[in-house]
């Protein structure tokens, strides 16, 4: 982990367990065909470069995406993170410092390899599930990328959390909006695996 492990030490081990699971897939009991990447926040940063990453590969196929409060552009300028700068339980400052940590190299900030959201080619990329919430410094951002891959004509379902803040996902007994991300979720992949 950062700051011991920068860029692109987390992207790669990402990688890695997904390699790993498709080489080891009758072993561990699954179908390598139904690989599902999932994340929140940086985790979603993962997923969704995981997804850009395997996009072209011939033996690995990611099937969907989920993207939990994605963080996936390192400009760091957006409305959100300005009106949720403060007070929302991510700030502004933490971002700024978790990207210095990962990214202390200022040209990797805005590399599509760690910020997806600079990719050229957003084609053919794995269903994509994108959540935000509404008091969240990284909504614009995610609401932007949901934005692309829809453009770019692939299956995107984007859903805005009304009245949550960032991490709302890892406390779904906080109110019964949290706790319906999980079925969400559930009912977005039965209908695209």
């Amino acid at each position: 982990m950062a700051p011991e492990y920068t860029f692109p030490a987390a992207h790669e081990d990402a990688y890695k367990v997904i390699e790993y699971v498709a080489a080891n897939a009758a072993a561990l009991g699954i179908d390598a065909s139904k690989i599902i990447v999932a994340g929140d926040s940086a985790g979603g940063n993962l997923a969704a470069c995981a997804c850009h990453h395997f996009k072209n590969n011939k033996k690995i196929k990611i099937a969907a995406q989920v993207l939990i409060y994605p963080w996936v552009d390192g400009k760091i300028e957006s409305e959100s993170i300005e009106k949720y700068k403060e007070g929302y339980l991510l700030s502004k400052k933490a971002i700024l410092w978790f990207q210095q940590m990962y990214t202390p190299d200022k040209k990797d900030q805005l590399n599509p390899e760690v910020s997806p959201i600079y990719h050229t080619n957003f084609k053919n990329l794995a269903p994509a599930f994108i959540l935000t919430a509404d008091y969240d410094p990284l909504k614009d951002e995610g609401k932007e990328y949901a934005d692309k891959l829809k453009e770019n004509g692939n299956v995107v379902l984007y859903k805005d959390y009304k009245k949550l803040v960032h991490g709302f996902f890892n406390i779904p007994r906080l109110s019964p909006e949290s706790m319906q991300a999980y079925y969400d979720i559930q009912a977005f992949l039965k209908k695209v695996i």
